[in-house]
Parts: C-alpha cells; structure tokens; sequence
C-alpha cells in the first residue's frame, strides 16, 4: 500500500480489482488523481495520469480520443507545476 494517504487503499483496490481491465483502470485513475490533487499531492496525481496515458497508448490507438483526452489532462497538469 501507498504509505501517507487516505487514497491509497483505493489506488491499490483499482490496481487489484480491474487487472483484467486496463481500459477501466484507465478511466478511474484520472478521478484518482484529481482526488490526490486536491489533497495537495501532485506528486501522486503526476502519476495517475501518467498511468492512465500509457495504459491508454498501449490498448487504444494512438489517435484515438481517450489518448489525446489523457494528454490534454496529464499537459494540464504539468503546466500547473511549470513543467
């Protein structure tokens, strides 16, 4: 488990209960990360939206909206930061 955050037992039932299902995982590790965000942990948020962009390049198309949708997020969120 992810030590220091009332979300990480979520991150980790994500992790367990959707293994099978990348697709899925890649839906619900945006609202993840937005959660960690809001918390203050950009860090953790940086990452559950770089998941879901390479889940999302791997199962989908490159051109496929789910993958621009989780560039335009995981952009968004670096441009915050100044990255």
């Amino acid at each position: 488990m992810r030590a220091g955050c009332v979300l990480a037992p979520a991150a980790d039932a994500l992790e367990e209960q959707f293994a099978e299902q990348p697709l899925v995982r890649a839906q619900l590790h945006p609202a993840l990360g937005t959660s960690y965000r809001e918390l203050g942990l950009f860090s953790a948020a940086e990452t559950q939206f770089r998941t879901a962009l390479e889940i999302r390049q791997r199962e989908l198309d490159a051109e496929h909206e789910d993958v621009a949708l989780s560039l335009q997020i995981l952009a968004a969120e670096l441009a915050e930061k100044g990255d």
